[in-house]
């Protein structure tokens, strides 16, 4: 009778095993920085194709009414000046550039809103339907606190104290990483109080800002003697979120009465230095500030890897590094002084 060999089956020795394992976690080491530099790309991408868009609404705005929004409808911190169509509604419009140019960016319906409040103005635009609606965008995905829409509640800047935080339908509204440029050095100094006419103030946001946005009036491509190639429009900050008793004004679009949605050029990327709101939270790493009512200003920021994206006047963008030439940046922050252009490297 014949009989069949066995076949012996032979397994993996756990020496083996161990090595198997190792070989793939040293692939997956290898692999993993480059998908998360990858992945870091493709939300600078996004970042920088924001800007790209936000550029070209604000151009084809300037096409439209030949000039660009202002910065802010009101003088710096005021109620002033009067609207001509609602003289005893003072105040009433605190709106940024931000609401002008949504229907040039697929945004119909947010402007549609906007446009049938402004046609009556029946309250403050901070109580606009929908101002909570995040608009991505507008939104950094590398800004953890991208699509800011909670705000504390309570009155006054600075240091007040009360209360929590709002609902967003209860909220101050949607706050935007992207600012435009309002000059090379701090935006100027808030009225003394909301009644004053600061028309004649030298740092009233209007007078004092060199940047191609400004508060109260707009500013023609003509303008810009400079050229719109060589000159700023807009740039990312970081948002940091309300505290309890505490706004932060960075990034606010609804509420815009200290020049909360602008930048200057006054510091370089990502400085050390801290901004300077009318108020501000000072515990959010990489986000300095302190609150104040003078020499406001606020300057680009973010966490891309060394440095920020901007565009300028033409509707380019750049990246613009963290070590870049401050009298460079300085001066392509300013519509008019006619000093020539350097690299942003």
């Amino acid at each position: 009778m014949n009989s069949t060999p066995s076949i012996s089956r032979r397994g993996f020795t756990l020496v083996e095993l161990l090595a198997v394992i190792a070989i793939i976690g040293l692939l997956i080491a290898l692999l993993l920085p480059a998908v998360q530099s990858a992945r870091a790309a493709g939300r600078r991408s996004v970042c920088n194709n924001n800007i790209k868009q936000i550029s070209l609404a604000l151009q084809r705005h300037e096409e439209a009414f030949r000039v660009f929004p202002p910065a802010q409808p009101q003088y710096l911190g005021s109620d002033f000046p009067a609207d001509p169509r609602f003289p005893t509604l003072l105040g009433r419009d605190r709106r940024s550039w931000f609401q002008p140019i949504l229907g040039f960016m697929e945004q119909q319906t947010l402007f549609d809103i906007v446009s049938q409040w402004d046609s009556t103005r029946p309250g403050y635009s901070t109580e606009i339907d929908q101002r909570w609606v995040r608009t991505p965008s507008f939104m950094c995905p590398d800004d953890p606190n991208a699509g800011k829409n909670e705000t504390a509640f309570g009155t006054g800047g600075i240091g007040w104290s009360s209360g929590g935080l709002w609902s967003p339908q209860q909220s101050q509204g949607f706050h935007g990483n992207y600012v435009v440029c309002s000059g090379s050095t701090s935006f100027g100094n808030a009225a003394a109080s909301l009644s004053t006419n600061s028309e004649a103030d030298p740092n009233n946001g209007l007078l004092n800002v060199r940047g191609m946005f400004r508060a109260v009036r707009g500013v023609a491509a003509a303008a810009v003697r400079d050229g719109l190639s060589n000159t700023f429009m807009a740039s990312e900050i970081l948002l940091a979120p309300d505290r309890v008793g505490g706004h932060d004004l960075r990034g606010r679009y609804h509420n815009c009465l200290f020049m909360s949605a602008s930048f200057s050029t006054g510091q370089p990327p990502n400085p050390a230095v801290p901004d300077v709101p009318f108020g501000c939270n000072p515990n959010v790493s990489g986000v300095p500030c302190i609150g104040g009512s003078t020499n406001l200003v606020i300057y680009a920021r973010s966490r891309h890897f060394g440095g920020v994206h901007a565009s300028l006047g033409d509707g380019s963008t750049r990246f613009v590094t963290d070590g870049v030439d401050l009298g460079v940046y300085r001066a392509m922050g300013r519509r008019d002084d006619g000093l020539a252009p350097g690299p942003l490297e």
